[in-house]
């Protein structure tokens, strides 16, 4: 699976990846919501790859997913982090 932040509609794209490289659409095109506002910009996955973690400087906030192994997103609660409002990127290991 391979994903994407969508900053205008403040969602997230999933897409299957091919044995050959071909890459696919999954469904509608979203695979999870940021929230109104939120402009996500930048995404990583923890080292497990089961969580994915969403940077929206549009509410200055980092948002949580949890990955199924279908590669669906499930909304995870985090506690508000305030990010810097010159923050570009996000990563993780």
């Amino acid at each position: 699976m391979a994903y994407t932040p969508n900053a205008e509609s403040a969602t997230i794209s999933a897409f299957r990846v091919g044995e050959t490289g071909e890459i696919a659409l999954v469904g509608d095109g979203v695979a999870g919501r940021t929230g109104e506002g939120s402009r996500p910009m930048d995404l990583t996955f923890d080292a497990s790859g089961k969580h994915l973690y969403v940077l929206t400087p549009g509410t200055r906030n980092i948002v949580g997913f949890d990955v199924a192994q279908d590669g669906s997103l499930t909304a995870r609660p985090l506690e508000e982090v305030n990010v810097p409002e010159t923050a570009v990127g996000l990563v993780g290991f």
